[in-house]
């Protein structure tokens, strides 16, 4: 897990558009920062959320949670773009494996929440670019 490390959302959304590819998973949506300094440009028709760890303090960090939780569970729906005969819509949240993120994260996005919601939490550990991917159904332990 990082400490005091800024993680942009682009190196999060990258390692997880690379761990879903190797997957064989096509995502159909991705939510898209806005703010200064981005470009929504070509990205923005590309459901996953991702968030980065910015420079900002305990309280911020919280709200950039509670932004990313409240985005990814707006796009819950129960059907499939083109659905094929054994789709099964599914929701991402991508974050930093930061210490407020995984805090909030074991507090508040219990296994009931998503398996309702088939919510698969994705952790980004930017030393090794992986990502640790917990499924609706898994134990939920992000180490510390």
């Amino acid at each position: 897990m990082i400490r005091n490390r800024l993680v942009p959302e682009i190196e999060v959304l990258v390692a997880t558009v690379q761990w879903l590819q190797e997957r064989k998973v096509l995502p159909y949506q991705f939510s898209v920062a806005q703010g200064e300094g981005i470009d929504l440009g070509a990205s923005q028709k590309q459901v996953i959320e991702a968030k980065g760890a910015g420079k900002g303090g305990k309280q911020t960090q919280r709200t950039n949670f509670d932004r990313a939780l409240a985005s990814v569970v707006s796009y819950y729906t129960d059907t499939v773009p083109n659905e094929t005969p054994d789709a099964r819509p599914c929701l991402g949240l991508a974050l930093p494996a930061t210490p407020i993120y995984t805090s909030e994260l074991r507090r508040r996005v219990q296994k009931p929440l998503r398996r309702q919601l088939n919510l698969w939490v994705l952790l980004y550990e930017p030393e090794s670019r992986e990502i640790r991917a917990f499924s609706p159904d898994a134990d939920y332990s992000p180490t510390e």
